[in-house]
């Protein structure tokens, strides 16, 4: 007897039509999951990368503010300067000095921004190795070879006194390394006294901070390093675009700010106690706001962003530890 085998059926066009459907259903959900996924990455990224770069920002400027001053057991007491002939940008009389947008004369800022000038020895100091026989000898450190050069500027200090020099000459491999301080680039050889070996040599910094437009149009935080006869600027952090400082003085005698001016109208530096930062800050990427925002900018005005970016100011007060006083 021969089997009986059916005859197969294929689907009724109807069945191909909800087939197809469904089909189309899943995938338009899958695909609206996958790009609801992929933006909220997309922003998640840009929101993380956005917060990083205003902490960092303010940890490094936070850092240096704190650090002005700083001259070992000497800080916060201007040290006589003997170099002669400084740069007027180089030039030591207060740790912490501002400048409004009127008077910040720094390349490349962006327009309508301020600039802060920060001085102050840099590293924990170098020991001397021994004792100096008289104000006018030479000064050995316990320091190797290229951390010092001739044309760097230097502080000696104690906790009694200490001494901006110029070092005109470098001698030695390291460990004791000699610096000179002769009559060729300072007002006189001879420091304040005869420091003893519990001194300590730092490497005199200024730094200037300041918002910048980077080579490829991006809005930075940079810092421009001064050291002896040269500068460096390095890119601190991107989205900044604006800078702004209040300095609060003490107006009463009772050694806390109670009054946040600008720069213009600070007068005695040494009043100085604390510095309020506004970082205007936006995000690199575009098209993250579903429409332009509107944002506070560093004056407390209202503005309406000209672009889908995220901008906010981020403000935070510095405590200046070693003021001039």
């Amino acid at each position: 007897m021969k089997p009986n085998f059916a005859h197969p059926r294929g689907f009724t066009l109807v069945e191909l039509l909800v087939a197809m459907t469904v089909g189309l259903l899943i995938s338009g959900v899958a695909a609206a999951v996958f790009i609801t996924s992929k933006t909220t990455a997309r922003f998640g990224d840009a929101l993380a990368r956005y917060q990083e770069g205003f902490r960092y920002a303010s940890h490094i400027l936070g850092r240096d503010m704190r650090m002005a001053g700083f001259f070992g057991c000497n800080s916060g007491r201007t040290p006589l300067t003997v170099a002669s002939g400084m740069p007027a940008e180089l030039a030591y009389d207060t740790p912490v000095r501002g400048y409004d947008d009127a008077s910040a004369a720094i390349a490349g800022r962006i327009a309508g921004t301020d600039v802060i000038k920060l001085q102050f020895g840099a590293g924990g100091g170098y020991r001397l190795s021994s004792d100096m026989a008289t104000a006018d000898a030479a000064i050995n450190i316990n320091a190797l070879a290229g951390d010092f050069v001739a044309g760097d500027y230097a502080v000696i200090a104690d906790c009694s006194n200490s001494t901006l020099f110029k070092v005109t000459g470098v001698t030695g491999s390291g460990a004791p390394l000699a610096l000179s301080h002769g009559a060729a680039g300072n007002s006189s050889a001879s420091v304040a006294s005869p420091y003893a070996r519990t001194a300590e040599v730092f490497d005199f910094i200024t730094s200037y901070y300041y918002a910048a437009t980077s080579a490829d149009k991006r809005h930075v935080l940079m810092r421009r390093t001064l050291r002896g006869g040269s500068a460096s600027d390095e890119e601190i952090a991107e989205g900044i675009d604006d800078l702004r400082f209040l300095y609060g003085i003490d107006t009463d005698g009772d050694t806390t700010a109670n009054k946040y001016v600008r720069a213009a109208d600070v007068g005695d530096w040494s009043r100085v106690l604390s510095v309020r930062v506004c970082l205007l800050t936006s995000s690199l990427d575009d098209g993250l706001a579903t429409a332009p925002q509107i944002y506070y900018d560093c004056d407390g005005g209202a503005v309406t962003a000209r672009d889908r970016r995220l901008h906010a100011p981020a403000f935070f007060t510095v405590s200046l530890r070693n003021r001039t006083g």
